[in-house]
């Protein structure tokens, strides 16, 4: 979880059909939100270049600073597009950050308390 005024890493590893690393052709980065009305905002346009990591076949990355005044929903989305070199097939990856309050405790509403009876 993040916070406004938190810079973000998203990361990506494209895969082939093995499962193998693949140098995709010209990886970008879409990173979008929604407002209180359901719309998308844009917080990065799409086709924004991602940065290949150095020695990591495959691994790009994106650093987004998260605005201070972040006043949408809790969640961001991250749609990351590479091309296979080889056919040219769009290989996509999503991702999703959530976002807490600055200043505040961080929960997490996907966190499940589970009892177990010891003995």
């Amino acid at each position: 979880m993040a916070q406004p005024g938190d810079t973000y890493t998203f990361t990506t590893l494209f895969l082939d059909g093995f499962n193998q690393p693949l140098a995709v052709v010209d990886p970008v980065i879409e990173v979008f939100c929604f407002n209180a009305d359901g719309e998308k905002v844009a917080l990065v346009a799409a086709d924004t270049p991602m940065v290949p990591v150095d020695g990591d076949v495959g691994r790009f990355t994106y650093t987004y600073l998260i605005p201070l005044d972040y006043a949408h929903s809790p969640t961001l989305f991250a749609i990351m597009k590479g091309d296979s070199p080889d056919d040219g097939f769009t290989i996509l990856v999503e991702d999703q950050l959530d976002i807490g309050s600055a200043g505040g405790a961080s929960s997490n509403e996907r966190m499940i308390a589970r009892f177990i009876k010891g003995g």
